[in-house]
């Protein structure tokens, strides 16, 4: 169980993504999407993927096979370490800041939440929407 109190709420974006992925439908993504933008508002936090460099810690990107990068997300770090990178430094950032600088960023594509398990792409559009 998380114990970082910015993570607390975010297993209700988990039941929404369950949801999801069991029926998709335009329902369920309303859902999940009104129940990111709750917690972008109480100020929620996803956990966030970085690297180390010369200018300090870096977002770190996904390249998908059809070449579009995201930024990879996750409602909690046991959703981060379903993955095969074990040694993959995360932090907590919050929501809104995330989709800021996603939105600001002209190489990225969107975010992509908990990547690994019962994904969810947020393409600039959805996040707009959020």
């Amino acid at each position: 169980m998380n114990k970082d109190r910015e993570l607390i709420g975010n297993e209700k974006i988990e039941e929404g993504l369950l949801r999801l992925h069991e029926d998709l439908s335009d329902e369920n993504l309303a859902a999940v999407l009104t129940t990111i933008r709750k917690r972008k508002e109480e100020g929620g936090h996803f956990v966030v993927a970085v690297t180390a460099s010369d200018a300090g810690m870096t977002l770190r990107p996904l390249k998908l096979s059809n070449g579009k990068k995201y930024f990879a997300a996750f409602t909690s770090f046991e959703e981060e370490l379903k993955g095969e990178d074990k040694i993959m430094s995360g932090f907590t950032a919050s929501i809104e800041q995330l989709f800021g600088i996603c939105l600001k960023s002209e190489e990225i594509d969107g975010i992509i939440l908990n990547p690994w398990d019962k994904e969810l792409k947020l393409d600039k559009n959805l996040i707009e929407i959020v």
